[in-house]
């Protein structure tokens, strides 16, 4: 059996867990790191998730649903971007798992994004996202 490729990323940020978790569920932190996009969710199993924005002019909606959450240390999410003309269906939902651990006064924030449904193209864009994302959110938390 094959393994489905996967992107698993890990950053090292000089900040608490606490304040790496708020970054990673509150829009006055996303809208900074990530893209510009507003995220909103009541970060409850089984709730919403939503990133909303503008990439330039191009408007952006992407969807999803908190999977299991365990605040300060574990979230994932599913992970939707209508505009790729897939079908809405659980197959072509990306699997977002975000795991923080404290190491004295900063946090190892460890991302795997998974369930890409064997499709390389989905696992690059995802891997340049985190390349750009992470890095991004290591030095606004650092740099507070």
């Amino acid at each position: 059996m094959n393994e489905e490729p996967a992107v698993s990323k890990e950053v090292e940020i000089s900040a608490p867990v606490t304040k790496v978790w708020e970054a990673l569920t509150s829009s006055g932190y996303t809208t900074k790191y990530m893209y510009a996009l507003n995220v909103d969710s009541d970060w409850k199993e089984g709730s919403p998730v939503t990133w909303t924005g503008a990439a330039g002019t191009t408007e952006v909606y992407r969807k999803g649903k908190v999977l299991k959450v365990e605040p300060g240390r574990l979230l994932k999410i599913s992970d939707f971007n209508p505009a790729t003309g897939a079908e809405d269906i659980e197959e072509n939902y990306t699997h977002v798992t975000y795991e923080l651990k404290a190491e004295g006064d900063k946090t190892l924030l460890t991302v795997v994004a998974d369930h890409l449904n064997g499709d390389e193209s989905r696992r690059k864009d995802s891997e340049g996202f985190w390349n750009r994302v992470l890095p991004a959110l290591k030095q606004l938390l650092e740099n507070e």
